[in-house]
């Protein structure tokens, strides 16, 4: 299968925004927030690889990461008591 050819903005574009994504799941101290970062990465991670041509690493990225580790992240701050500092 040929890869997708795209302008090379839009992968610049894509590329951005995942690195940005991933600086803000690590930096922001909000759990809550950094857990939507890191899904915001998985997306765009996603959309990077179907880019390259690999639809299927591409879905499964998305379905694994972006899906059932955010699932599970959320589930396990919703079930946790809130400490105070």
């Amino acid at each position: 299968m040929e890869p997708i050819v795209e302008p090379i903005a839009i992968h610049i574009l894509v590329v951005a925004v995942a690195v940005i994504a991933a600086l803000v799941t690590v930096e922001i101290k909000d759990i809550l927030r950094a857990l939507m970062g890191f899904i915001i990465f998985s997306i765009s991670l996603s959309v990077a690889f179907y880019m390259l041509g690999t639809p299927y690493v591409s879905v499964f990225q998305l379905a694994i990461y972006a899906g059932a580790v955010a699932v599970l992240f959320i589930t396990a701050l919703h079930t946790m008591r809130r400490m105070r500092l």
